[in-house]
């Protein structure tokens, strides 16, 4: 009994797949994590500004990056006025991802994905 009832599941769940497939989904973006892979003093230049024209900030801050293996990019929040008390704001963290051998940031909090031209980027 229990065989009779799991056959259309499965041609449905198969069917399904098959229809997805079809129609491309999925094929779109392939990505894939990665780093980047010389983090010197001008790529970091540089993806401050993608970063900061992003976010529409004048000046942003990054955290700590690890330079041998580059694949998370923090950005530390904005300071605090002579008006504020403590915050408790945390840093935004953008992961970097191989899209079509375009090297991307993607800030899954607030669904941002940010090109990099020109900045090389390897599977981590």
């Amino acid at each position: 009994m229990f065989g009779r009832m799991l056959k259309p599941v499965v041609g449905i769940t198969i069917l399904t797949c098959i229809v997805a497939c079809a129609s491309g989904q999925g094929d779109s973006q392939v990505e894939t994590k990665a780093r980047i892979s010389n983090w010197n003093s001008s790529v970091q230049l540089e993806v401050k500004r993608a970063i900061a024209e992003h976010l529409s900030r004048t000046k942003i801050k990054l955290g700590g990056v690890d330079v041998d293996n580059a694949h998370i990019i923090p950005v530390l929040p904005t300071g605090l006025s002579e008006y504020d008390g403590m915050s408790f704001s945390k840093p935004e963290l953008f992961y970097v991802f191989l899209e079509n051998d375009a090297c991307i940031l993607r800030n899954e909090l607030q669904d941002i994905r940010i090109a990099l031209p020109g900045i090389r980027c390897l599977p981590a």
